[in-house]
């Protein structure tokens, strides 16, 4: 005798002892259609089925949630929910064969009698359950008390005589043929059409953004998605997308059973739904389970369910599809789906963006760029240095020696590093664009967690890494003129590179970098001295404003770096920046000097200008108070970069003072900022010729000079334009400027004000 504790029914020779209240067991749909009598009858005397083979258990993921507003997208919150609409995962049983039919047609059932930690870690798609005396009641497989239960895999059942069904392979490359559904309620139907949805999914009439697009392009063309065209095994003409009718009405329903009527419909229409597609996508109307939730997706299956419209959205098609594929979601700052670098984060409410890949954790999972891929051990094997392209130049001959990803063993929870390059299938990224991303990530099925997205002269420190002692760090150095190039150091605190390297590694190592990471700007609008001391670059980004060219400054037997330009007074003083050029011919290192302020002679502050980095012969050096803020903001222009000091602490405490540079605390260059107060907005800058620098007097070599650039807001959406972008912005804290002015920065993006174009 088997019994289920939870309402005292046994089981004595496949049939129920009627020792459980009639109302604590629901009538099955086979009870449908009988009088009352009968199904009462039938209630005490129905035949339990019991399982012929062991399930597979399947976690599903579920996005809920209302629509909000992330950095001005309108996008869905995973986590909006307080449970009450249920656990955003759980476990289900798939069934095989003819236990599909003695479930009432569900290739999914939930598993009562269980305790949920025992799911905890089951490998979803791969696991399966038997457990002695279960059988399939109300839709459900019920375990009785104290039954002995077996996990195992596929693998260990292919051989056995229960004849586990190993479905065809989920892999993430090969053509994947896509049935999607398309459901007519008793009450409404789909919003999309069927031409609609075929076109949304898979660009039938033209649409070039597409699930189907956006897959080809990130694995270039190693996963393709193609609706199923052809005839099914009941004769019915499917050319990718159909109509399923059901009699259920949507508003107040349940969403799962709307999946499960839709499920058994399809069935009945088509065949075996899992069989003979790689994947199955249903777009239910909206109106069930109170419109609060998106989609839902079974792990390492076939099967994803969409809550209409969002049957219609390229992140959410493209993030349900992952997770049958066996990808989790990606995080940041504590936000289960808060990593907007990559597509396992946020839903979008966009037909056709953002067009983005996936973070390097998850493409390190795809396997699409394994050839590019770096697996390091910085404990056995010191310090690497390299170059990482974005997905979008994975495929980029030009480009040599190369890597996508690059994998940093911690012995778990391993830490994943990326470049993130905007262009072409990744030209819609969220955040954290042509930056270096840095991920974690558990092995298994783990979501990955954001850590930093660096700038170039950038890097993020792991203190007592793999409890060593040691503090590790990754250090985006430079990148070329193009953007296409992230080159990145990994090092140890007791062997900083470039001025340490150690490893195997080393013997071929590129050399410390000759000039700044990008391509100095074009001629200021002064007169021209002789000739420049060294070639002009080959490339200038933009016209710059008051920008002298190398041949505006002469030849000079001097070794350091001088003072070059600044602006001590816009309007918003997050603005402020120094701006530091080698005339020299020789590269210097820019970790020997400091940039400081004071009165007279003097010095009350100083800040350390950066901890590696060189500059080149006739290159430029901007110093900057917040270069994530800047750059999120696409403040610069093509080409430039800005750099913060090495404690991030600069500021221009006072508009009019005297700045110094100084190389081991000695000054090397000093200029005293006047008149700043009927200057504001104005940047003071080094007059052409003047190219000595001057600890007394090198107030006759500078000039107040107009700004020439433009950065505005547009009227709608307050999104900077990127079109003449030059000065460094920046934020600061709130602090009184005196000329009893108080300045304090506020939450929204109207705090910062920008200058008009002015002709030079």
């Amino acid at each position: 005798m088997t019994c289920w504790p939870k309402c005292n029914v046994c089981v004595l020779e496949a049939r129920i002892v009627p020792a459980c209240r009639a109302d604590d067991i629901k009538l099955t749909s086979s009870l449908r259609g009988t009088t009352t009598e009968q199904q009462q009858q039938q209630q005490n005397h129905r035949i339990l089925e019991r399982p012929d083979h062991p399930c597979l258990l399947v976690r599903v993921e579920t996005e809920f949630g209302n629509d909000i507003t992330v950095g001005g997208e309108v996008v869905q919150d995973a986590f909006i929910d307080d449970g009450s609409l249920g656990p955003s995962h759980k476990v289900l049983c798939e069934l095989v064969d003819d236990d599909v039919d003695k479930a009432g047609g569900q290739y999914f059932v939930p598993i009562m009698g269980i305790d949920e930690s025992q799911l905890d870690n089951i490998k979803s798609g791969e696991t399966t359950l038997a457990a002695e005396g279960a059988v399939f009641l109300d839709g459900a497989l019920q375990i009785p008390a104290d039954a002995q239960i077996e996990y195992g895999t596929i693998d260990d059942n292919d051989g056995r005589r229960l004849r586990q069904k190993r479905r065809r392979s989920l892999s993430t490359t090969g053509t994947k043929r896509v049935l999607v559904i398309r459901v007519n309620a008793a009450d409404t139907s789909t919003s999309a059409t069927i031409s609609e949805l075929s076109n949304n999914i898979f660009g039938t009439y033209g649409d070039t953004v597409t699930m189907k697009s956006q897959y080809n392009q990130c694995s270039y063309g190693k996963l393709q998605i193609e609706p199923f065209v052809g005839r099914t095994e009941t004769g019915v003409y499917v050319n990718g997308v159909i109509d399923v009718n059901i009699g259920n009405t949507m508003n107040g329903s349940d969403r799962t059973d709307i999946e499960s009527a839709v499920v058994v419909a399809a069935k009945n229409k088509l065949g075996n739904l899992r069989d003979d597609y790689d994947h199955v996508m249903l777009c239910l109307p909206s109106g069930s389970s109170s419109n609060r939730w998106i989609a839902y997706a079974y792990v390492n299956s076939w099967l994803s369910v969409y809550n209409d419209r969002w049957c219609q959205k390229l992140s959410t098609q493209v993030h349900e599809l992952a997770h049958n594929f066996g990808l989790a979601h990606s995080g940041s700052g504590g936000i289960s789906y808060g990593d907007k670098s990559g597509m396992m984060g946020y839903s979008y409410n966009e037909d056709d963006s953002p067009k983005q890949c996936f973070n390097p954790a998850k493409s390190y999972e795809l396997g699409w760029y394994s050839d590019k891929v770096v697996e390091w051990d910085p404990l056995s094997q010191g310090t690497w240095v390299g170059t990482i392209v974005g997905v979008s130049d994975y495929g980029n001959k030009q480009i040599a020696n190369s890597k996508v990803v690059v994998r940093i063993d911690r012995g778990g929870n391993d830490l994943y590093l990326g470049y993130n390059r905007e262009k072409g299938m990744n030209s819609g990224v969220k955040a954290n664009g042509d930056q270096v991303t840095i991920v974690e990530e558990d092995e298994g099925y783990s979501k990955s967690n954001f850590i930093a997205g660096l700038n170039p002269g950038k890097r993020k420190t792991f203190s007592n890494f793999r409890n060593s002692g040691r503090t590790l760090f990754v250090d985006y150095i430079s990148t070329d003129s193009s953007r296409n190039e992230a080159k990145v150091a990994i090092y140890f605190d007791d062997c900083v590179y470039p001025g340490c390297c150690e490893g195997s590694l080393c013997e071929t190592a590129p050399p410390p970098p000759t000039s700044a990471p990008t391509a100095r700007p074009t001629a200021r609008p002064v007169s021209a001295p002789t000739r420049a001391p060294v070639p002009a670059p080959t490339r200038a980004p933009v016209p710059a404003p008051i920008s002298i060219a190398n041949k505006d400054i002469k030849d000079s037997p001097i070794v350091d770096p001088i003072l070059y330009e600044m602006v001590p007074n816009p309007k918003r003083q997050r603005a402020e920046y120094v701006e530091i050029y080698n005339p020299g011919s020789t590269k210097i290192n820019l970790s020997d000097y400091q940039i400081c302020f004071g009165k007279g002679t003097k010095t009350t502050t100083c800040d350390q200008l950066t901890n590696n980095f060189y500059l080149g012969s006739g290159e430029y050096y901007v110093l900057c108070r917040d270069q994530v803020f800047m750059e999120e903001n696409n403040m610069l222009p093509a080409g430039r970069i800005c750099h913060q000091d090495a404690g991030n602490n600069f500021m221009i405490r006072h508009r009019n003072q005297r700045v110094f540079l100084q190389r081991d605390n000695s000054p090397v260059d000093t200029v005293e900022i006047t008149n700043a107060n009927r200057n504001r907005e104005k940047a003071y800058v080094r007059k052409g010729g003047c190219n000595t620098a001057d600890t007394e007097n090198s107030n006759d070599c500078w000039q107040w000079r107009e700004p020439a650039m433009a950065t505005i807001y547009g009227d709608d959406d307050q999104t900077l334009s990127e079109a003449g972008v030059e000065y460094d912005i920046q934020s600061l804290p709130p602090f009184d400027f005196g000329s009893n002015e108080t300045y304090t920065i506020g939450d929204t993006a109207g705090d910062e004000i920008f200058w008009d174009d002015v002709d030079p």
